[in-house]
């Protein structure tokens, strides 16, 4: 099996964020990201796609904290994909407001709403606009 030798922990774990977020492996998001970079002019940038699979970027800053995560808009469903949450996934977006919320700052009454908490990377919109 091939591998790349070296890689520093930090850029991996973006590569295993990527990969969490196209829902691929690791390998196919290192793949996808030179196939980007071999097609590119020559100042390249990063992919501009908002969604993948039908799944939407978002993100939410809380406690001086940028959570990133996609929104399934056919089941609802949020997955985080960054911070302390990466990996997990939440029937709906106030359950996962609710958990960054709790792991964020426990000291604090939880309950969120989901649709204005979360925020549409591709234009600053609140989750809610699409509902």
């Amino acid at each position: 099996m091939p591998t790349i030798k070296d890689v520093p922990d930090d850029a991996h774990t973006k590569v295993q964020l990527l990969a969490n977020a196209w829902n691929v492996s690791d390998g196919e998001a290192v793949a996808r990201l030179v196939e980007h970079f071999a097609r590119s002019p020559a100042r390249a940038q990063p992919p501009a796609e908002t969604r993948d699979d039908d799944r939407i970027r978002i993100h939410a800053i809380y406690d001086a904290t940028r959570i990133e995560a996609v929104y399934d808009p056919t089941t609802k469903a949020v997955t985080i994909t960054s911070g302390k949450l990466v990996g997990k996934t939440y029937s709906t977006p106030s359950g996962a407001a609710v958990a960054v919320v709790t792991t964020y700052n426990p000291s604090v009454n939880p309950n969120r709403n989901g649709w204005s908490f979360w925020i549409l990377t591709d234009n600053g919109e609140l989750l809610q606009s699409i509902r």
